[in-house]
């Protein structure tokens, strides 16, 4: 309900959540107001877009068996599917972080081969960024990403310099895009709204297993949409 100068200014300290999904969905009830399902649909068209990632992802570094494998565990997690069909940002976060992924392994590739590769690490830098706009735990994955990076081509990459300068030009231009909401932020944790974020507390171990086995479809409930997911694999 709040306007974009809101969504997209510092009112947002009292807001947890970052502006990009609000955002979106205001373009989505302005078009059809009222109508849940117009406002769902994008969620579930997320969720099989993300389905679709997932296979290139694994296909680019496996077999198309695995693939399909890795496709298929994934159409069929119940945490995939409930996200798939929910009205937050969770589902977008997560393709918008497929598509990073897979552009920065399309880069690697691109760098060994010595073909162009820049529009590559561009939209690994708006997967991210977008990711971050979308929630802001979003922002871990450049951090691993760099990491995953120094171990597995930490030799190459140093004798390859101007991959190096790529690299470090993506990150510093990925900071200052999101340095406005990791402001926010950090606001949100030092200031008066720090009471917004109360309820995240530590769950302990086994809280954690518990929703890592409902993530790949332990749950006894897996949804509705499971048979959408199933046949897009």
């Amino acid at each position: 309900r709040q306007p974009l100068e809101h969504l997209w200014s510092y009112w947002m300290v009292r807001e947890t959540n970052p502006p990009l999904y609000y955002t979106f969905l205001k373009l989505i009830t302005a078009a059809f107001p009222y109508d849940v399902a117009a406002m769902r649909l994008p969620s579930a068209l997320a969720g099989l877009l993300s389905i679709l990632m997932c296979w290139q992802i694994i296909r680019k570094m496996d077999s198309v068996m695995a693939a399909n494998i890795g496709a298929a565990l994934l159409a069929l997690s119940s945490l995939h599917l409930y996200y798939s069909t929910e009205l937050r940002s969770y589902i977008f976060g997560f393709l918008s972080i497929s598509v990073s992924l897979y552009a920065l392994l399309q880069w690697m590739d691109r760098r060994q081969r010595g073909e162009p590769r820049q529009a590559y690490l561009a939209l690994y830098v708006a997967g991210a960024l977008a990711g971050v706009y979308l929630h802001t735990t979003m922002v871990v994955w450049p951090m691993a990403a760099v990491a995953a990076l120094a171990l597995v081509d930490a030799k190459g990459l140093v004798r390859d310099r101007s991959a190096l300068l790529e690299l470090a030009v993506a990150h510093l231009v990925l900071l200052a895009a999101a340095g406005w909401w990791m402001h926010i932020s950090y606001l949100q944790m030092t200031g008066p709204s720090r009471d917004n974020l109360s309820w995240l507390v530590p769950r302990g171990i086994v809280r954690l297993v518990l929703t890592a086995g409902n993530s790949v479809m332990l749950s006894p409930s897996p949804g509705p949409g499971i048979l959408v997911n199933a046949l897009s694999v």
